[in-house]
């Protein structure tokens, strides 16, 4: 979950290369310290719209009192948990694809969504319930996003406000590798989540967004521990 980079130090007149971790957003530890920051609020809100294609007035953290701002004290783990004027959204971010991700996944969403339902004076569907997955390890010849809702064969839904956003991310990292300009461009807020610092460097020079986020996981990554 972590890129590597290197630089140089002399020790007794010998150079020695010294390798050291980068972490990105692959890591969902970094990634909850970049978008779930105050003051950051408006990096999720660009990443949210961008691949739900949705307007967003105001954005809500369910669960921002777990963040203290303090990257210097350690955490214990929590849902990425947020709300907009009509979503309840739930990310995930998953290294690698393992057997339990999915049906782990699933039970995160359906507690949400049971303990929404239970708090509210009537059922009913107006809000929508939506979970992200950012998940590596499919392969990069699998489709980049699938988009899964509960329904029977006839593709009638049973309920009309649950679904699943699962975002390949090989596929968009292929993207970046492969140097297809126009699918970078509009899928750049995807692929920033896993650049090397020089390649954000690239990146971040068409685009204030991702130079904020450039200077965030950077800022993360001066104490990674």
């Amino acid at each position: 979950f972590t890129k590597n980079y290197f630089y140089d130090i002399t020790c007794r007149n010998r150079r020695v290369i010294i390798e050291k971790k980068f972490y990105t957003c692959r890591n969902d530890v970094a990634f909850k310290e970049v978008f779930m920051s105050e003051g950051n609020e408006d990096l999720l809100k660009v990443l949210l719209e961008s691949i739900l294609n949705i307007k967003i007035i105001k954005l809500t953290y369910l669960n921002l009192e777990k963040n203290n701002g303090n990257i210097h004290i350690r955490r214990k783990h929590f849902d990425f948990h947020v709300k907009t004027e009509s979503e309840n959204i739930h990310i995930e971010v998953n290294n690698g694809m393992k057997d339990y991700v999915r049906p782990r996944n699933m039970a995160y969403l359906c507690n949400t969504y049971s303990n929404s339902v239970l708090s509210g004076e009537e059922y009913n569907e107006e809000t929508k319930f939506i979970q992200i997955n950012f998940t590596y390890g499919l392969g990069k010849k699998e489709k980049g996003l699938r988009i899964y809702w509960l329904e029977d064969e006839e593709r009638i839904r049973y309920v009309n406000n649950i679904c699943i956003y699962e975002f390949n991310m090989d596929y968009y990292m292929n993207l970046w590798y492969s140097k297809d300009e126009k699918g970078i461009e509009d899928n750049k807020y995807l692929i920033m989540m896993d650049l090397k610092p020089e390649e954000l460097e690239i990146l971040s020079k068409k685009d204030r967004v991702v130079s904020k986020y450039m200077g965030e996981i950077e800022r993360i990554n001066i104490n990674s521990e």
